[in-house]
């Protein structure tokens, strides 16, 4: 046999792979059972792993969420000079949902054939519609709660007046106390009988059409099996499967499963809540002269967070005996607790010019702090993967807040009451950028193996600079049909630079989500009653993370949007 093959963690071994003249692999086979049973000698050199496996996967679920929330305003003039603002308002939410990644399989006899064109194709060597052949595998079955409490209030006041170029002040203090709360329960049956070593009744599954989710270009199976995962784990539940599990005496022991391997636990609850109180106190003055105008500030901020986190100890991770996944072994339910704390001094200025009647001149320069969400700093571990790519997540306590310092200068040609020209330049210096990345650690439940870790971390330095075009024109003027008729577009250039530690991972990855190029476009019509707007909109190809380990930086291909409104004032 003329082969060439490829080992991959994530798949079966590739073989007879194809490569396009960039060397991007443009189709391979994934050999059946018969190949690897009639060639011993590939597999004793350990170019052929395992045979090929065809998944069908149920993904939960429904998610139900409920929000409560009030809220209070009230203004005072209290002089004609001075007037005073304040607002209270609380809210709370709570959201359940199942979390199930419930997956069945088949090893099929024949490899199937996979080609990357314009769309996909895969050809299935004995097909994925035959409810006699399906086995058991993996089985995530969780319950996740969330909570989210939220209570906040400010006070500002304004004072107006006209002392030369002076023309005033405008001051406030906010405070906001936040806490986000995620409870999950978990069966510990991911790898009680994964594998496909275990045969699965017929009953369980359906024979569903599958439609044609590629329109005309793509080549797919006309049916696949459909099942219910609730029925699907009640069957490897009972006890009489136990001795076919990866662990018998584990997993038939009730002082660890009460209720069978794939029953949820509801006295082990994982858990972590970040509390986070944020205080503001900011004064801004306006100042204005013969053709100018402009206001100067300063804001102050201080912000504490309390990160806590309840789960059970990871004491030992060993190989299932049919899969090249672990079965991990848990201790003790465990608590730890960060805090952390920071405080930061923003100011800000903006300055206008009006170089004609019709012209303007704008400078802008500010201090700004992005904070990390609650969600990302919560006190959380997980671990997953196979042998050979251990991998773990979970949140980070320690992050710190993104920070930028940033320039802008913009011109304004106004043609009429509705029609404008403007271009701008910006720049941005950032520092602490937010960014899901991949450093490579040890782990003492793995002694043999390299855990790939991913979570967000404070990235890179960098300069973000950039141009940007806008106008819009109104047809009013140009004929009388044509009258509520205009367009309205906008180009932005953006270059960025990233300087990120070489040792963590790819350096050739720009700020995720920030494309080098956009634009959109809209033609609309107005009037006293009708209002409709037809827009396009485009973005060039952007970074959605860096990548590290085996992983390859990921970036998403430049696309189009279009959208169209129609609105009618009924009086």
């Amino acid at each position: 046999n003329k082969v060439i093959a490829i080992s991959d963690w994530m798949n079966p071994t590739q073989l007879n792979v194809k490569y396009d003249a960039n060397g991007q692999v443009t189709g391979f086979d994934r050999p059946g059972s018969n190949f690897v049973a009639n060639n011993p000698g590939l597999a004793a050199a350990g170019i052929l792993t395992d045979a090929n496996s065809n998944d069908m996967i149920v993904k939960g679920g429904d998610r139900l969420s409920t929000t409560l929330a009030y809220g209070v305003n009230s203004k005072w003039t209290l002089t004609p000079d001075w007037k005073l603002e304040a607002d209270l308002s609380t809210s709370r939410t709570a959201i359940g949902y199942p979390d199930l990644w419930i997956v069945a399989g088949m090893v099929p006899k024949n490899g199937d054939v996979l080609t990357f064109g314009s769309t996909p194709t895969v050809t299935f060597g004995d097909g994925i519609a035959d409810p006699t052949a399906v086995r058991a595998h993996a089985v995530g079955n969780n319950i996740d709660t969330n909570h989210d409490k939220l209570h906040e209030g400010r006070l500002n006041a304004t004072w107006n007046t006209d002392m030369g170029v002076f023309k005033g002040l405008q001051m406030g203090t906010a405070y906001s106390q936040r806490k986000v709360e995620h409870i999950a329960w978990s069966a510990d049956s991911w790898n009680a009988f994964s594998g496909y070593h275990v045969s699965l009744p017929s009953s369980l599954f359906t024979v569903t059409p599958l439609g044609n989710p590629f329109g005309n270009g793509g080549n797919v199976p006309p049916n696949f099996l459909s099942f219910d995962p609730y029925a699907y784990m009640a069957y490897l539940n009972q006890p009489s499967l136990i001795p076919q599990s990866n662990d018998p005496a584990h997993y038939a022991d009730k002082s660890i499963y009460p209720n069978g391997p794939m029953a949820i636990d509801y006295t082990k609850p994982s858990l972590w809540a970040v509390g986070e109180k944020v205080a503001n106190a900011f004064v801004q003055s306006k100042w204005e002269g013969d053709g100018w105008s402009g206001d100067l500030g300063l804001r102050y901020m201080h912000v504490k967070s309390d990160s806590s986190g309840t789960s059970r100890i990871l004491l030992s991770a060993v190989q299932s005996p049919n899969d090249t996944t672990f079965i991990q072994n848990w201790g003790p339910m465990q608590t730890n607790t960060v805090s952390n704390s920071y405080s930061a001094w923003l100011p800000s200025a903006n300055l206008k010019f009006d170089l004609t009647s019709d012209m303007l001149l704008r400078f802008g320069a500010s201090k700004t702090l992005t904070r990390p969400t609650l969600n990302q700093m919560g006190v959380s571990n997980w671990y997953g993967g196979r042998v050979g790519y251990v991998t773990s997540g979970g949140g980070n306590p320690y992050l710190k807040p993104m920070r930028s310092n940033n320039f802008d200068v913009s011109y304004e040609w106004y043609l009429s009451k509705t029609n404008y020209v403007s271009a701008a330049l910006f720049m941005k210096k950032v520092s602490d950028f937010l960014e899901t990345s991949l450093q490579d650690t040890r782990a003492a439940q793995y002694p043999n193996e390299i855990v790939h870790d991913t979570r967000i971390r404070n990235g890179q330095t960098g300069t973000i600079k950039g141009a940007e075009l806008a106008g819009q024109y109104a047809f009013d003027n140009i004929h009388p049909l044509l009258q509520g008729w205009g367009v309205t577009a906008n180009y932005t250039y953006v270059d960025a630079e990233a300087n990120r530690d070489t040792s963590e991972g790819p350096v050739s990855c720009g700020y995720p989500g920030l494309s080098r190029q956009s634009y959109n476009a809209s033609l609309f019509f107005e009037n006293s009653k009708f209002q409709a707007r037809a827009s396009y909109n485009w973005r060039n190809h952007f970074s959605i993370d860096c990548g590290g380990g085996s992983t390859l930086p990921r970036n998403r291909a430049a696309y189009g949007q279009t959208d169209a409104s129609l609105r009618y004032n009924l009086t």
